[in-house]
């Protein structure tokens, strides 16, 4: 019976996964095994569910079977060496309407990360897939059932290297990928990798390939600053002016201890 499922992922066939039934001899019980959630977790020999398959292939009737069948857990199912979730293998392959599908049926699964830290976006940018990080991107922004602190957070996940989406968007130069993530309104642009380094101290450290190239990095530049990214070494500057002297950390402290007290007092 798995093998039929495994037959109709790669085919995206939905037929298939009626055949046994349609055929006789013990289809009662190959249906009602079929409603079983551990069936959901059968894995080839890649250590891949049906439900991967069917994301990385495109195949949105299986998905939207999958979906039906076993509810919003296999959104997190993990498959594969990389521990990869059907949104990433998704993501991956720039498959849009299975981006749509899984998210609108379980949101969290954004937040879910491969071994390396990856998240979708992460996955997405890697692999060039503009249109997949535009949906990204808008579902996540556009969601009313992710909180404004949960958009932030998920766009601005960093892997197990420090770099968040814009980071790597930039050091692989997917420039569209980089307008969208500034343009999005909640993409952090001075977040700093393991290396200390900003978005803008990885445009200027792209090793100039040819003209064309360089103007294309030139503009990424340009996006980056209109939006107010800073280098590293100016961030300090900037936390440097803004810090509050010795008196009005005093002060500060004080109306923190008088609000916990209770009391009227307004100090200033």
């Amino acid at each position: 019976m798995d093998q039929t499922l495994y037959e109709a992922s790669h085919a995206g066939n939905m037929l298939l996964l009626s055949r046994r039934n349609t055929n006789g001899g013990g289809g009662q019980r190959d249906v009602c095994f079929l409603n079983k959630t551990c069936f959901a977790e059968l894995r080839n020999q890649g250590g891949f569910t049906p439900m991967h398959i069917a994301s990385a292939n495109g195949y949105l009737d299986i998905v939207k079977e999958n979906l039906c069948r076993f509810g919003a857990a296999v959104c997190h199912l993990r498959g594969g060496k990389r521990d990869l979730t059907p949104l990433h293998c998704a993501a991956i392959c720039g498959r849009v309407e299975i981006l749509k599908e899984i998210i609108s049926a379980c949101p969290e699964s954004l937040e879910d990360v491969t071994l390396s830290g990856e998240t979708a976006f992460h996955l997405a940018a890697k692999n060039n897939r503009v249109e997949a990080i535009h949906v990204l991107v808008e579902l996540t922004v556009d969601s009313p059932m992710i909180t404004v602190d949960m958009k932030r957070k998920i766009l601005n996940m960093k892997n197990v290297t420090g770099n968040s989406v814009l980071h790597v968007a930039i050091t692989e130069r997917r420039h569209e990928v980089v307008r969208c993530l500034v343009g999005s309104g909640v993409t952090e642009l001075n977040d700093v990798n393991e290396c200390g380094l900003t978005a803008l101290d990885l445009v200027l450290r792209l090793p100039k390939i040819s003209k064309s190239s360089y103007a294309e990095d030139k503009k990424a530049e340009d996006v980056l600053r209109s939006g107010g990214a800073l280098r590293g070494r100016d961030l300090a500057a900037v936390n440097w002016l803004y810090m509050p002297s010795k008196a009005e950390a005093r002060r500060s402290g004080l109306r923190k201890r008088v609000t916990r007290l209770g009391q009227l007092s307004i100090v200033y």
